[in-house]
């Protein structure tokens, strides 16, 4: 039984602390759901990583349902620990919180290091992604004409990505609007490809839709690029390249995410420094 006042404290404060890490846990495997169901998340690993999601995603969202797990066993092992002042669980618990601990800085710190590569590598992967999506011998072009009708035109997978991307982002090719210019020719255009559209050398996602309730409507699939162009307003297109609009996204985000990363260390250090204090005053040689 906990001797003394800062015994009791401990064991109350422990108590208390496993419950919250256990909500932390759950948490954790919400998010490794999360990345597998929302589809933004999709469009913008497939953006970057060539098309090919299914592996990054469902990588992270293991490791991160695999956390969330071994979270939740660590705050049960401290919760019934801390009810029962068991020293054996006790110390189980405060073995893996230190593992876990070292694991999360370390996990921290290379994503310090590595984030300013990430964000460098990012800008070669777009603009291979365009140049490869624009490239005239390509059996499936950015958009095509399905039929002889003249009525349709559709865009193709890595094509509704850049459309997706560049409403969503407000932003135009990788550096400015002049992107697609730069990669397209006189016979080689948007126009050449579909001859309804009204843009030779920029594509309809990147204007400013006359309404943000049209979002949905651009984003069909697959979405009749003469439907699309009707939902924009064309005559000031988005300046911004789509990769600084990116990487500020990053650059906003990195910061909180790294500083979660680092609070959830120092909450597993706090839980350390009181299931140490309750081991030693449990009143058990």
């Amino acid at each position: 039984m906990a001797v003394g006042c800062g015994g009791k404290c401990a064991r109350v404060v422990l108590i208390i602390y496993n419950i919250i890490f256990l909500l932390s846990g759950l948490c954790l495997i919400a998010l490794g759901i999360w990345l597998v169901a929302d589809g933004r998340v999709h469009n913008v690993v497939n953006l970057t990583y060539n098309g090919t999601n299914s592996t990054y995603l469902r990588n992270a969202a293991i490791i991160l349902i695999t956390m969330g797990v071994l979270v939740l066993i660590v705050s049960l092992i401290g919760f019934i620990g801390a009810i029962t002042e068991n020293v054996v669980l006790l110390s189980i618990y405060i073995a893996f919180l230190i593992i876990i601990f070292c694991g999360e800085i370390c996990g921290g710190a290379v994503a310090i290091a590595y984030k300013d590569k990430i964000v460098e590598k990012l800008q070669d992967i777009l603009n291979e992604q365009l140049d490869d999506q624009l490239d005239q011998n390509l059996t499936t072009p950015h958009y095509y004409n399905p039929g002889p009708t003249n009525s349709s035109c559709y865009t193709s997978d890595v094509g509704w990505l850049w459309d997706w991307a560049q409403i969503t982002f407000t932003c135009c090719g990788i550096y400015n609007n002049q992107d697609y210019k730069n990669r397209l020719t006189i016979a080689y255009n948007f126009q050449k490809m579909c001859p309804g559209l009204t843009n030779a050398y920029l594509p309809a996602s990147c204007c400013p839709l006359k309404s943000p309730n049209d979002f949905g409507d651009f984003h069909k699939t697959p979405d009749n690029q003469y439907d699309s162009q009707k939902l924009v307003e064309c005559a000031s297109p988005y300046s911004k390249g789509c990769y600084e609009s990116i990487v500020d996204k990053v650059g906003h985000y990195a910061p909180v995410l790294i500083g979660i990363g680092i609070g959830f260390a120092m909450l597993e250090l706090f839980g350390i420094i009181f299931a140490v204090c309750l081991c030693r005053n449990t009143g058990d040689d």
